[in-house]
């Protein structure tokens, strides 16, 4: 399921559900129009199913070029997450995290993470993470911390070059890893985030396993990476 609520965000990241949705609207219009126009240029009426017919074959070349390409101030450009590798270092913001790291994510080597933090009602709360992982007080994030410490996009967990990596992403109190205020860093096997100096904190492992014995039956892991679950901790200075 989890592949495919990926695929779903990203068909509508990339609009095809509205490209498609607006070709099919703009077809219907142009068969009303030949359905009128033909025979007044003593066309068959064959030629209007035809058109029809032709215009619904091409859906799939539409939802392609959707795919592949976006339309912007300066024309038709390839999507820009479309390749691995395309993006850099500095194009990661608040507002395509997600994107940003599922592009660059390679899990193969780097094994797994595994998180452990007071939930809301002070009791332990530990999670298994195999993709990436936003964390942020916003609901959407995939892991939320409901603390106004913590800025609604503030830090991004994801693998790369065989090894799982941190990055702030400009948030206001910052990111702390074993006391030390960071922008990014390579995960050590065992360590201490904290978001603000004096905020919540999360506990972090490395677990290295080969991929063959990373299963991905959700009946033999728990994956709760996409879901959300809120942790909360006493308020103090507020945040962006």
């Amino acid at each position: 399921m989890g592949k495919l609520s990926q695929f779903y965000r990203e068909l509508s990241r990339r609009r095809v559900f509205r490209t498609v949705i607006a070709y099919v609207f703009v077809v219907w219009v142009l068969s009303q129009g030949a359905a009128d126009l033909f025979p007044a240029f003593g066309l068959e009426d064959w030629t209007v199913r035809a058109f029809v017919l032709g215009a619904i074959a091409l859906i799939p070349v539409v939802a392609l070029l959707s795919w592949r390409f976006d339309i912007t101030p300066e024309g038709v450009i390839a999507d820009p997450f479309s390749d691995p590798g395309i993006l850099a270092e500095e194009d990661l913001a608040p507002g395509n995290a997600s994107e940003w790291a599922m592009n660059r994510h390679d899990a193969s080597g780097a094994g797994y993470l595994s998180a452990i933090w007071n939930g809301p009602d002070g009791s332990p709360q530990r999670r298994q993470f195999f993709e990436p992982v936003v964390i942020g007080r916003d609901p959407g994030s995939d892991l939320q911390i409901a603390d106004p410490r913590v800025s609604r996009v503030h830090a991004l967990l994801y693998a790369e070059d065989k090894v799982w990596k941190l990055r702030d992403i400009h948030s206001s109190n910052g990111t702390f890893v074993n006391g030390k205020r960071v922008t990014r860093i390579d995960l050590p096997p065992d360590c201490r985030v904290r978001f603000h100096h004096e905020g919540p904190e999360l506990e972090l492992s490395v677990h290295k396993v080969e991929r063959t014995a990373m299963t991905r039956d959700a009946g033999t892991r728990e994956d709760l990476t996409r879901s959300g679950r809120s942790a909360t901790s006493t308020p103090q200075a507020g945040s962006d």
